[in-house]
């Protein structure tokens, strides 16, 4: 009995489309080391963009303007620079961003999903407010995780 093929996640070294940065903020905890940061991620931004496009995660157009004038002053090529206005409160992009499933090396299905909700640490000044808890907890403030899917051939558009 031949089973069939499994969905797998592509590995990190497999060709992929673009490389997504999500920038630190006010609202993040890097606030008290954005002017040591910012460097920092422009450096790392730039030599990726200089090589594939770069999928910049900001928390607004004035904020992806100024990202955008960074990289493009370190050089990056405009054309690799893209960007995406979202709410966030960390750079750790565990819990946002695109997971694409591969069957027989084929793409198969993507899912964007976004936790916006405030972990409420030492630095962060972002809130649920007026819902009631903060990630990991089973209250409305807790569990908002929007998600597009997109699986071509086997679920529906809409």
């Amino acid at each position: 009995m031949t089973l069939p093929p499994r969905p797998r996640l592509p590995a990190e070294w497999e060709p992929q489309s673009a490389v997504m940065l999500t920038w630190p903020h006010e609202q993040t905890d890097w606030l008290p080391l954005l002017d040591r940061v910012y460097p920092v991620f422009a450096d790392i931004g730039a030599r990726i963009a200089r090589r594939q496009p770069l999928l910049n995660v900001c928390a607004s157009p004035e904020h992806a303007g100024h990202i955008r004038e960074r990289l493009t002053a370190l050089g990056a090529p405009a054309d690799h620079l893209l960007f995406a206005i979202t709410l966030s409160d960390d750079t750790w992009a565990r819990d946002h961003g695109p997971l694409t499933t591969l069957v027989d090396d084929t793409q198969r299905a993507q899912v964007v999903i976004q936790d916006p909700g405030a972990c409420l640490r030492t630095y962060t000044i972002s809130s649920n407010a007026p819902l009631r808890g903060k990630k990991t907890e089973v209250y409305e403030g807790g569990m908002r995780v929007p998600a597009l899917v997109h699986w071509h051939g086997v679920l529906a558009p809409g």
